[in-house]
């Protein structure tokens, strides 16, 4: 579970700032069109922009990427096999609803954050029932009479396979914790 308050800084932190540039720079932006080379500098902010939401894109659809360098150009590339279903499907529904239903970013932006708070709750809820469908790991060996497995339970697993070693080795029980040593 992410600790609320650290979520709450770090989006904070993040949006705050970008809307104070725009709602202090909003009013001047028009002006500034007429400028040439303020448009060409806006212009490279606008691409570079673009350039991280097709990023944010790409590691929303799928899970690993791989980067392929050319000389100075560096692309990260995702793997196909890694394509992620539920934000497809939120993120082809989004589409729809702004190009062809005409619906209004907010709307769009609240009607999304629903189905992927949705398509959470349901997969956690599916989860557990899945997991149990899944063969477990190795099971622990059975105990002999007393419920001893000749392991020392307070510590460490590493440590006590040492001590059971060690008792092997020299006959006796080498666990100080239990009872009866």
């Amino acid at each position: 579970m992410p600790d609320v308050d650290a979520v709450g800084k770090a989006t904070w932190v993040t949006f705050v700032p970008c809307f104070i540039f725009i709602f202090l720079g909003a009013p001047y932006v028009e002006r500034l069109r007429g400028n040439a080379s303020i448009t060409a500098a806006l212009t490279g902010i606008t691409a570079a922009v673009v350039g991280v939401i097709a990023n944010l894109a790409v590691h929303t659809l799928f899970r690993t990427t791989h980067t392929h360098d050319w000389g100075p150009i560096h692309l990260q590339l995702p793997e196909p096999a890694t394509w992620r279903p539920t934000a497809l499907i939120i993120t082809l529904a989004a589409l729809a609803m702004v190009f062809h239903l005409r619906w209004s970013v907010l709307r769009t932006l609240a009607t999304c954050a629903t189905l992927g708070l949705a398509a959470t709750l349901i997969w956690r809820h599916a989860r557990p029932r899945i997991l149990d469908q899944q063969p477990r790991g190795p099971k622990r060996p059975p105990t002999s009479k007393g419920g001893d497995t000749g392991l020392c339970p307070a510590r460490h697993p590493a440590t006590a396979a040492d001590d059971a070693r060690r008792a092997a080795s020299a006959g006796a029980n080498a666990c100080s914790n239990r009872p009866g040593s």
